[in-house]
């Protein structure tokens, strides 16, 4: 199964979500119908037979009470989780990590997640620590990958080393690739109404103590109403016991299987089985467990790395997680003869041992998972790319030759610009620094066009910016931009604005034409711009209504690549329409028009993308030939459009 087809599997899964949603809806009416029936009966409130119940206003009154219940508690748990990945970090109290840090374990997190993030080809995602978690865990959440957190508790970011953090953020990234992220992040906000009645309960509860004391005894029909309201109470606390159920049960059946694929999918990325086995013995031997104390621990334990909540009763069907045991013997087949071996007591106190003292460690030269260097993985089996299927099949991978192309790049990328990207008073000066460097014109009359927009401080500081980036090897320039991203999100509107504009200045002042610029301002935007960064749950199935934007995005990419080879380009949109007939004359390129047909062609649903990015590099690869420069056009092209091109060699 290939990325696009993982991408319209995980869409699919939304009616099993559906499915399950509306069954423990029914279920939860018909109890609060049956106990509310017993109750007015056996109280004396109504005395009426059970069919004339469904007829009454009381079963009308209770249907829709609990409807409304459910409906208000989904609405509002939705409303916090609005604002995606940022939204659900701020909800569990997590704190941002800055990009520059000089903490030694937050730094070598992030130099962790921007390697797996250039080697996957997915935007860096923002990076959170929930300080007060000393229980080992991880999850990421967003609704689109340009929106993606990556939440970490203190006890994992403490107690793994980097072979094992690596794993760990590998299993995450997997859920990125595979779609799973986006579901995840739904199911709080459609779980959230089925726990709010076991919440309303309980405040009905908290209410007649407070109310208890101040209530009369001998008032008998207070008495009498307090009793009903009692009862009402718990019964609410035991249908949302049932909600609870229902909504571990909804989450189990989605995301156990998906954790033995992330599993998978992160030794696959590293060929390095032992890393994430190591992370999970450390979970099942160090004492803190992957628990978390979080009052959302329910909410989320379906999208984190171990298991979130306890589970006693109906453990094997409720789960959210596979065994620990299991998933270890999963990746490393002869766990179980060793698994009590004393070696990873020195981690229980916090000590760091390297990843040989790991008690799984022994099985690393039977296994052999990750012995070899890097050079040898990248000599043994070179991506090299000679056509434009192959390209497209690397969409949405990841292979250890792709991680180790990405740790070159990063330790390419000069130490000061690499610092610059990370500060928030510089990041966006770099950026304008690029198209700078890749524009035509004069430096001193494009800096010209900014002047008013920014300091005589700030333009020196891209002059300087400039010397470094002009020196920069062409594979380097998008991977500085993704590695830009986190920290411009950091910033305030009105700093974001200011980019936006002088951006769009620079791109448009040498009069010149260069796609990658428009390339460039369009993902600006994409990150940035609320308007363009929101998540748009509407989906083209058919080419037809967005054959115009096709046209232009192919216009696009074929001046860029320098072959202007009209027949051949009227040949790949008849591929989309059969009776389709290219405009008389080229049109202009704008990088607003550019940036609307790719929000607009971000929207095909997953197999129509495939054969858009197949066309795209067959425009690129014609000539039999795919330089840097070209490379650096679909990567950013696959970025917009949600499909992921990681790292390429020429061939």
């Amino acid at each position: 199964m290939d990325f696009f087809e993982h991408q319209h599997q995980a869409k699919k899964k939304t009616k099993t979500l559906v499915f399950f949603f509306v069954l423990a809806v029914f279920l939860i009416v018909t109890v609060i119908n049956l106990i509310l029936f017993h109750l007015g009966n056996n109280f004396g409130q109504f005395q009426i037979s059970a069919n004339d119940w469904f007829k009454s206003t009381w079963f009308v009154a209770a249907s829709l009470g609990t409807l409304g219940v459910i409906l208000i508690g989904s609405l509002i748990r939705g409303f916090q989780i609005k604002g995606g990945g940022q939204a659900v970090a701020k909800m569990v109290k997590a704190r941002a990590v800055m990009m520059n840090t000089k903490e030694p374990l937050e730094r070598r997190l992030v130099n962790v997640v921007e390697e797996m993030s250039i080697a996957s080809g997915m935007p860096v995602p923002s990076i959170f620590i929930m300080d007060n978690e000393m229980g080992m865990n991880a999850f990421v959440a967003g609704l689109v990958p340009s929106d993606t957190v990556l939440v970490v508790t203190q006890g994992l970011l403490e107690t793994l080393d980097r072979q094992e953090l690596q794993g760990v953020v590998a299993h995450e990234f997997s859920h990125i690739l595979n779609a799973d992220m986006r579901l995840n992040v739904r199911l709080i906000a459609i779980l959230g109404g089925i726990l709010a009645i076991g919440q309303l309960g309980y405040f009905l509860l908290r209410t007649m103590r407070f109310s208890g004391r101040r209530r009369s005894s001998s008032k008998s029909n207070n008495n009498q109403l307090g009793m009903v309201i009692f009862g009402s109470a718990i019964a609410l606390l035991v249908v949302g016991y049932i909600g609870v159920f229902f909504g571990r049960l909804i989450k189990a059946a989605i995301s156990r299987q998906r954790e033995f694929l992330a599993d998978a999918s992160a030794v696959q990325y590293s060929r390095d089985s032992m890393g994430i086995a190591n992370a999970l013995y450390q979970i099942k031997t160090n004492g803190k467990g992957s628990l978390l104390e979080s009052s959302h621990a329910e909410d989320m334990s379906h999208m984190c790395f171990g298991s979130a909540v306890k589970f006693t009763a109906f453990s094997g069907l409720l789960a959210t997680h596979p065994p620990l045991d299991d998933r270890i013997k999963t990746l490393v087949p002869g766990y179980r003869s060793n698994k009590d071996s004393k070696q990873h007591q020195s981690k229980a106190n916090n000590k760091v041992p390297s990843s040989s003292d790991s008690a799984i460690s022994s099985f690393s030269e039977s296994h052999n998972t990750s012995s070899q260097t890097p050079s040898t993985l990248a000599t043994e089996d070179a991506l090299i790319i000679t056509n434009s299927e192959q390209l497209v099949e690397q969409i949405g991978t990841m292979k250890p030759q792709h991680l180790d192309q990405a740790r070159e790049i990063h330790q390419s990328i000069p130490e000061l610009l690499l610092d610059a990207v990370h500060d928030l008073d510089s990041a966006d000066l770099v950026i304008l620094s690029l198209i700078v460097t890749r524009s035509e014109g004069d430096t001193d009359q494009l800096l010209s066009s900014i002047s008013s927009n920014l300091s005589s401080s700030q333009i020196d500081r891209i002059k300087h910016h400039n010397t470094l980036v002009a020196k920069l090897d062409d594979k380097l320039i998008l991977p500085l931009i993704e590695l830009s991203m986190p920290v411009l999100k950091q910033a305030g509107d009105e700093q974001k604005k200011n980019l936006l504009a002088c951006a769009s200045l620079l791109i448009t002042a040498d009069k010149q034409i260069d796609p990658f610029e428009f390339f460039l301002y369009a993902l600006l935007r994409k990150n940035l711009s609320h308007k363009d960064a929101g998540f748009n749950d509407k989906h083209y199935r058919k080419f037809k209504p967005l054959l115009k934007d096709i046209e232009y995005l192919l216009q696009v990419i074929t001046a860029a690549s320098g072959h202007r080879n009209k027949a051949s380009l009227a040949s790949a949109m008849k591929s989309f329409d059969p009776k389709w007939q290219l405009s008389d004359s080229n049109q202009d390129y704008d990088p607003y028009q550019l940036d609307k047909s790719l929000i607009r062609l971000n929207q095909l649903a997953p197999l129509l993308k495939k054969p858009l990015m197949q066309t795209l590099a067959e425009i690129i690869m014609q000539d039999g030939e795919i330089n840097a420069s070209e490379i650096e056009l679909i990567r950013a092209t696959g970025i917009y459009l949600e499909c992921p091109v990681p790292p390429l060699q020429l061939n």
